[in-house]
């Protein structure tokens, strides 16, 4: 079996390519935008976070913003032109200008969700959720509580991630069932 030769970099470096923040590329990594690991520095001797450098150029390449529009001004007593060849009207150029558009007015949802956003996301009620984990239903990853400034205790559903798959397979779950008692 062979394997493979994969380039890691620290969370420095890869931040440093990215042009971001450590701190944002360790929330890539947790979210699993960015595969990683974590070893030990030889160096330092401390637990280091490192993201393979693959997924760090895809995230540049698909984070790149398109390219800039030329407009040309045309003078007011100048009749209508049409567009010359190689100007924005082309139809590669408006498919561009027209998907990056229309990513800002609906941006993709996070692959990985609490309950909060998981309510928001399917339109299903938190206590059907919750229920769907305690049965094994909806798979959810358990994490740290989240305290907010001023509570003395954790906001509830801040424990439980649930992946962006699972709920659309349990919401198809849920929407068949609905159709099922409305049949009857």
């Amino acid at each position: 079996m062979e394997t493979e030769n994969v380039e890691w970099l620290n969370k420095r470096q890869a931040a440093a390519r990215m042009g971001l923040q450590d701190r944002r590329v360790l929330q890539l990594a947790d979210n699993e935008t960015l595969r990683s690991k974590k070893e030990r520095d030889p160096v330092s001797k401390q637990i280091t976070t490192y993201v393979r450098a693959d997924d760090v150029e895809k995230y540049i390449q698909a984070s790149a913003k398109p390219p800039r529009v030329e407009v040309q001004t045309i003078p007011r007593d100048a009749g209508p032109t049409p567009p010359e060849r190689g100007s924005w009207f082309e139809p590669e150029t408006m498919a561009v200008v027209i998907a990056h558009i229309a990513k800002q007015l609906h941006p993709e949802p996070p692959n990985w969700m609490d309950l909060d956003v998981a309510e928001q996301y399917c339109g299903l009620d938190r206590a059907h959720l919750q229920s769907a984990i305690n049965k094994g239903e909806l798979p959810a990853r358990h994490c740290k509580p989240v305290r907010l400034p001023g509570e003395g205790r954790a906001r509830d559903g801040s424990c439980w991630r649930v992946c962006r798959r699972d709920l659309d397979a349990l919401q198809g779950v849920a929407q068949g069932e609905k159709s099922l008692h409305a049949a009857k």
